[in-house]
């Protein structure tokens, strides 16, 4: 993935190669993750400059108010990081 890019597109990319491999299992769990990081963010595009540390801890601090469990939040927190790092 490239800098360039948003980060919605570079985990929309790698969705597509999940599911080009059969795991479906898998990228349904990143796309979830990206609708509800994208809820909490209030945009459809998401420039990586906009994720950092205070970005993620109150988006874990949202998915917490919300009601999620401990086990989503983690998951969701994980892909995020996950496709952050491979972006950067």
């Amino acid at each position: 993935m490239k800098k360039e890019e948003d980060f919605v597109m570079g985990l929309l990319v790698y969705i597509a190669r999940l599911r080009e491999k059969k795991h479906y299992s898998t990228a349904k769990s990143y796309q979830d993750a990206l609708n509800s990081f994208k809820c909490f963010c209030g945009m459809e595009k998401i420039p990586y400059s906009y994720i950092n540390r205070d970005t993620l801890l109150c988006y874990q601090s949202w998915l917490l108010g919300g009601g999620r469990s401990l086990n989503t939040v983690s998951t969701y927190m994980r892909r995020i990081r996950h496709i952050y790092n491979l972006a950067v």
